[in-house]
């Protein structure tokens, strides 16, 4: 707390010239603390949940999405956020400096910072009871004509008010069909995800960009945005290996099918750093392995 107040203090009313110098931190004259350790602890920091501009709504993975905030004082922290982010970026494009956060952005958030839309799958990693309860069965079924589902959505005002929040103009008397569900499932996942916390992620993404240009960023995808924030993982092939269920002939050893599970672990074994994050990223949806280890996970 310490370490994440003085600095704070001392960074955020920095000119972005300022900004985009290497940072130092001294005391006494002398070097205090490496970068990588002082990026790992002031973000953990100021991406604490316990911090409140942060939260996950995950309970398997620490994926971090803005929380919805009262004050102006509290979106100027999130701009905070967003260019100590940026910083990481900066800094190794700029000096070579390959320091991160330590902490783990959502994957929605991820997407919005490299420009691609969010769709209702981003739920499954980002707010998982979300999709199970709103998303699937409309995804998974057909409407029954006896449910009614409008493109309207409970909110609140920007005084904490209950209102109705209407996905399209005049959503709360467009009623869900088959041949428009998709699109309400489009919808209802960017509000989710985006508009119940515009102003939040907005202010989030306005740190960001003011470091980094939005245009810059469009070669990468959410993945390699969240491995350049994030950092690669260490991935335990043993204990993956070990969590796996394999189905079908797959899971008889003497089947003609079991040479492609054996296979598939020799491919895996033999993929570079990158390619072994990348698998994670299909596996859970981010770079984040519980706890717990793969057992923990839930699929």
């Amino acid at each position: 707390r310490r370490v994440h107040g003085d600095a704070y203090k001392q960074i955020k009313p920095l000119k972005m010239a300022a900004w985009r110098k290497k940072f130092h931190v001294t005391q006494g004259g002398s070097e205090a603390m490496d970068l990588r350790t002082l990026f790992k602890r002031l973000g953990r920091a100021v991406f604490a949940r316990e911090h409140g501009l942060f939260a996950s709504r995950n309970e398997s993975q620490a994926l971090l999405h803005p929380l919805r905030q009262a004050s102006s004082s509290r979106l100027s922290e999130l701009k905070f956020a967003g260019k100590l982010a940026a910083k990481t970026l900066y800094d190794m494009a700029v000096y070579g400096d390959a320091h991160i956060l330590g902490v783990h952005l959502s994957r929605s958030l991820c997407k919005l910072l490299v420009g691609l839309p969010i769709t209702p799958s981003d739920l499954i990693s980002d707010d998982p009871v979300f999709f199970a309860e709103r998303i699937a069965p409309l995804l998974y079924n057909s409407i029954r004509a006896s449910t009614e589902y409008y493109f309207a959505e409970p909110g609140l005002t920007s005084r904490g008010v209950p209102t109705v929040v209407e996905l399209v103009r005049d959503g709360a008397s467009l009623r869900v069909t088959e041949e428009n569900k998709e699109r309400y499932l489009a919808l209802l996942a960017h509000h989710r995800l985006y508009g119940s916390v515009r102003r939040e992620v907005d202010a989030f993404l306005a740190g960001f960009f003011s470091l980094v240009p939005e245009e810059l960023l469009a070669a990468f995808d959410d993945g390699e945005m969240e491995m350049l924030l994030c950092g690669l993982p260490k991935l335990n092939l043993a204990d993956l290996r070990a969590a796996t269920v394999c189905e079908g002939t797959l899971a008889d050893p003497d089947s003609p099918d079991a040479h492609l599970v054996r296979w598939f672990w020799d491919a895996v074994e033999s993929f570079a750093l990158v390619s072994r994050a990348r698998l994670l990223q299909r596996i859970v949806g981010s770079l984040y392995v519980p706890q717990g280890g793969f057992a923990s996970i839930q699929p």
